[in-house]
């Protein structure tokens, strides 16, 4: 019996391996994420203005409406369109290219952003930042 499940696991094991080396990897999964580190930071900024405003972080429509966030992003010229960046978009694509969130704490104070590519082979890798202002970089496990 022993025999059978270690003969099941080796099995199941080979597989993982076959199957992940077949699938397309990211080859460059910091240059996905460094393209990132721009936009966060004008995010981190644009929510503590935004902070000192209102009191409390703001959600991604008012984050993508305040004034502020959209100086901050014309403001910084690495966050042109040039490949390999990202810039601020629309309120209903603030991340071309990337899947945004903003989470806030239920009191206004705190808040919590990720952003992750959403097209192969990159898919999934990305950055995560918090009120903190430390940016975090992401990617899936292998």
């Amino acid at each position: 019996m022993k025999r059978l499940a270690l003969l099941i696991l080796l099995f199941a094991t080979a597989h993982l391996i076959f199957a992940q080396d077949s699938a397309q990897t990211c080859s460059s999964p910091r240059q996905a994420q460094g393209a990132l580190v721009g936009a966060i930071r004008v995010m981190n900024t644009a929510e503590v203005r935004y902070y000192a405003v209102n009191k409390r972080y703001a959600s991604m429509s008012e984050l993508m409406n305040f004034e502020e966030t959209k100086k901050l992003a014309a403001d910084r010229e690495y966050l042109l369109p040039v490949e390999g960046s990202v810039g601020i978009g629309t309120a209903d694509d603030p991340l071309p290219g990337y899947t945004l969130r903003i989470v806030l704490g239920s009191d206004g104070n705190s808040y919590f952003i990720t952003a992750t590519k959403k097209d192969a082979p990159c898919k999934r890798v990305g950055a995560m930042t918090d009120e903190r202002g430390l940016i975090f970089f992401v990617e899936p496990l292998r």
